[in-house]
């Protein structure tokens, strides 16, 4: 898993529970606040899907009383993630691309229905990219407006 790959590059930081969710803030707020309850000292949540899933966490983490003290380091970059950061509640988010997502596989069909072969990746990124993608904190939020 990429879990596991990460794990082999990063010795010495230990990726302990893996929550699985079905995206939506209930879910991802009850697992999450489980998970605290029963393992008080995590140091660090990753969430996977802004805003959906870090809501989640965030709510979880404020009922809990450590929003602010466990750090959260979220993938989407949505506006929610944004404001987040801003309040201190988390540290950093990698930022999607759902316009660029949905348009340039359109526009790669558009053109492949003229004759033109469209390429055969298309990086989606705005900042970074796909195999090195940007994670943002307080200080450089500025480099991307958020899509969502």
């Amino acid at each position: 898993t990429l879990a596991e790959q990460w794990q082999t590059k990063n010795p010495g930081q230990d990726i302990k529970y893996t929550v699985y969710t079905d995206y939506t803030t209930p879910d991802s707020q009850a697992k999450t606040q489980s998970l605290l309850k029963a393992h008080p000292d995590i140091d660090l949540i990753i969430s996977v899907y802004s805003p959906d899933i870090t809501r989640g966490v965030i709510n979880a983490l404020t009922a809990e009383g450590k929003a602010g003290t466990v750090p959260v380091s979220d993938i989407g970059g949505s506006e929610y993630a944004y404001e987040q950061i801003r309040a201190g509640n988390i540290q950093s988010t990698v930022p999607l691309f759902p316009y660029n997502l949905t348009y340039n596989p359109v526009e790669a069909l558009g053109k492949a229905q003229t004759g033109t072969v469209p390429p055969r990746f298309i990086d989606d990124s705005q900042i970074g990219s796909a195999a090195k993608p940007v994670a943002l904190t307080e200080s450089t939020l500025s480099q991307y407006e958020p899509q969502y």
